[in-house]
């Protein structure tokens, strides 16, 4: 939960600062709303504004005529428009106002016929909330000529709206006539078609057909079950004598046409008589007897013809030994059983095909059924459409022609306008009030619309967007604290440079903050050699070089303050010391070390730039051999370098030193070239020590724990000449005033 108030915070703090940086456009478009409606008011010319209402009856025809229906309705095509919607365009369109202008005679100021456009711009039509009625009202100097504009354009619109309602159903009627024969037609050809189709398929009734269909093949199934049952019987039947007999169908068929053969029952009687004759020999004499031989031989003959003869009747390869037809009578009466048996068990099988070839085509004529059904229906929609169609279109046409004759419209007057007696007012404190609302809308929108076209860093936070390194501290406008930058900053006492300090200032905090940041910006240890840059001129990366090394020396460390911007050196004007010898001098062998450092305090020394060389170039082998030379007798030595993106000298520099500080100034320093400085610190091997945000005037805010927040920046200016209160240089808040000055 703190940590949404706390964005919501910041969202609140970044929307306040939009409006501090641009207060003054915004103002004056808050303050010209008013001041331009104020001046409406006051200029306005008195008019005089007359009403009249008209009621708009949505259903006045069908009512007339007594048919039910919807001629000159007044319709809507919106579900959310009012009916009137549709009237209030009439009344403004231009056949109404011309034909209102004419009968008139309106006329401008010259004599000239009075324009749609003006009498449009007085004329003011809008429907009542919640009912069907309109009011139309007409602004005039004169009060006469306004109610008389007001009813005589009602008077045109009802005229119009009648000629429109007789032009309508006179339209209708054309139509209907020309489209009744075309419906008969159709209905004709609708219902000859249905009734060719119910001739081609055979069709009275398809729903008694499909339930007399029903009832045939649930029989048929019924009947075609029993036959099989018959025939299993039968057939179970049939098998067994079969099997009993030994016969096959065919067989016993030809056994019983053997038997009633009239040449194989002589022959078959005959061998039966000497059969008999044999046993009664045989009875007699012994079986070598010549009568028993010669009777056994005579057997033999009439066995012989007796096989002939019923071979010649056989035709299914069925043998049958002379015993064998001697047929007993239950033999006699299983083959018959079986002969009959087996003619049934196939008159059955006929009848079961009859039963399913009929039930195959009941089957067939019920699938036929639906489809016969949906065209039928088909056919039916279609006639039935058709017939709608006519008796609707003949309806229509005994409705248009009654609409066609009536002289009524379907809207009237309910309220005439009335000459007004005083003169349309407006409320002007309302009007005023409410352009001063739209006026402060309209400027907050102003400020951020300029803020959205400022390319410019505003903030600490869009810094820490632009950039991918930390920011170590923030520097707040001095310009904020009231302190003047041109009041002397240094006291000279007995030929030692010195200031006395007045108390702790938020400037004197945010460098304490920064120095302390920097000591643990490595791990290993804290940097020595520190570069000082910025990504273009006028950031302050000069004073925050300046008044980095004095907080360093208020830390008792020996410090070097270098000046290495080879365009713009200031750090002798900051010291107010001779910018004539330094550097240069030094790395073109003209001049000592000791020679060109000047001190500024116990514990802090200066090297200038010296004469700017032409071109402006330094020895850089030469100089990297003297920071060596210098990392031995100083602490810390801080280095002032040139911008980043207006030389490639700052990139050099910065990569001699232990690690780079880079200032940032909100308000100058735009977007691109933030991202194209964060881009070649990326992408060169200087080690960034992170971000310094330099001239903030919210984080005078951040440091008011460390000095008195009723103490104004006069008084600190005051308490400077109070001998008493001086101290060491390098704790001093005047200082940071001084140097801010220079940049």
């Amino acid at each position: 939960m703190s940590a949404e108030l706390r964005h919501e915070d910041i969202e609140l703090e970044e929307y306040w600062l939009v409006l501090k940086r641009h207060w003054k456009p915004a103002i004056a478009v808050f303050l010209s709303l008013p001041v331009l409606t104020a001046a409406a008011i006051v200029l306005q010319t008195p008019a005089y504004e007359a009403e009249g209402k008209l009621l708009v009856e949505v259903d006045r025809t069908a009512s007339l005529t007594g048919l039910g229906g919807t001629l000159g309705e007044v319709d809507t095509l919106g579900l959310q428009n009012n009916p009137a919607d549709t009237q209030l365009e009439i009344l403004r369109s231009v056949t109404v106002v011309q034909e209102t202008i004419a009968e008139l005679g309106l006329q401008t100021e010259e004599g000239e016929p009075l324009s749609y456009a003006t009498f449009v711009r007085n004329l003011s039509t809008d429907s009542v909330l919640g009912t069907d009625a309109i009011a139309v009202s007409y602004l005039s100097p004169d009060p006469q000529m306004a109610a008389r504009v007001a009813n005589k354009l009602m008077e045109v619109y009802l005229e119009n709206n009648v000629r429109a309602n007789q032009a309508a159903a006179a339209a209708a009627r054309q139509f209907i006539e020309t489209q009744l024969p075309r419906s008969e037609a159709t209905v004709n050809e609708a219902e000859a078609a249905l009734r060719a189709f119910k001739e081609e398929h055979g069709i009275l009734d398809l729903q008694q057909e499909a339930n007399a269909t029903v009832g045939t093949l649930n029989a048929l199934k019924g009947q075609a079950a029993q036959l099989n049952i018959q025939l299993a019987a039968m057939a179970r039947r049939a098998e067994a004598l079969r099997n009993q007999l030994g016969l096959s169908f065919e067989g016993a068929l030809e056994v019983v046409d053997v038997a009633r053969s009239p040449g194989v029952n002589d022959a078959l009687a005959q061998v039966q008589d000497i059969q008999a004759d044999l046993a009664v020999e045989r009875a007699r004499f012994r079986s070598d007897s010549p009568v028993v031989l010669g009777l056994q031989a005579e057997l033999e003959q009439l066995q012989q013809l007796l096989d002939t003869r019923v071979a010649e009747r056989l035709t299914h390869g069925t043998t049958a030994a002379v015993g064998g037809l001697q047929l007993s009578d239950l033999r006699t009466n299983l083959i018959g059983e079986f002969v009959r048996a087996e003619i049934e068990r196939q008159s059955l099988s006929s009848q079961i095909a009859a039963v399913n070839a009929t039930l195959a085509a009941n089957r067939e004529r019920a699938s036929s059924l639906p489809e016969l059904e949906q065209s039928q229906r088909e056919l039916e929609r279609r006639l039935q459409a058709a017939q709608s169609t006519y008796e609707a279109l003949l309806g229509r046409l005994r409705e248009v022609q009654a609409a066609e004759n009536q002289t009524i419209g379907n809207a009237r007057v309910i309220s005439a306008a009335l000459p007004p007696t005083s003169p349309t007012g407006r409320n002007g404190k309302l009007l005023v009030a409410g352009a001063g609302v739209a006026g402060g809308l309209l400027a907050i929108a102003t400020a951020f619309a300029l803020d959205l076209l400022d390319p410019s860093v505003k903030t600490a936070r869009d810094i820490k967007k632009l950039f991918a390194y930390r920011s170590l501290a923030t520097i707040p406008d001095l310009d904020s604290l009231q302190l003047d930058p041109r009041q002397p900053l240094f006291q000279l006492a007995g030929g030692d440079r010195s200031s006395a300090p007045a108390s702790f200032t938020p400037a004197s905090a945010a460098y304490h903050a920064l120095q302390t940041n920097l000591n643990f910006a490595q791990l290993d240890n804290a940097p020595q050699i520190i570069a000082v840059t910025s990504a273009l001129p006028q950031e302050g990366k000069t004073t925050v070089a300046a008044n980095l090394a004095s907080v360093m020396a208020q830390n008792r460390y020996r410090t070097l303050s270098i000046d290495g911007d080879l365009f713009r050196p200031a750090q002798h004007e900051i010291w107010q010391l001779d910018g004539g010898i330094g550097l240069r001098q030094v790395l073109q062998g003209s001049a000592q070390l000791s020679q060109v450092i000047q001190p500024v305090s116990p514990h802090l020394d200066v090297l200038a730039m010296g004469d700017r060389p032409s071109p402006p170039t330094l020895d850089y082998r030469k100089f990297r051999s003297m920071l060596a030379v210098l990392s031995r007798h100083y602490d810390r030595i801080v280095l002032d370098s040139p911008p980043l993106l207006a030389t490639a000298d700052a990139g050099i520099l910065a990569s001699m030193a232990d690690g780079a500080l880079v200032v940032v100034r909100p308000g100058l320093l735009d977007v691109a070239s933030a991202s194209a400085a964060n881009d070649y610190l990326v992408n060169s091997n200087i080690s960034v020590l992170g971000l310094v945000a330099n001239g903030l005037a919210q984080a005078a805010d951040l440091y008011t724990y460390y000095y008195p927040p009723h103490l104004t920046g006069t008084q600190l200016q005051a308490s400077r000449a109070n001998p008493s209160d001086r101290c060491q240089a390098v704790k001093t808040g005047q200082l940071f005033a001084k140097i801010e000055h220079f940049h």
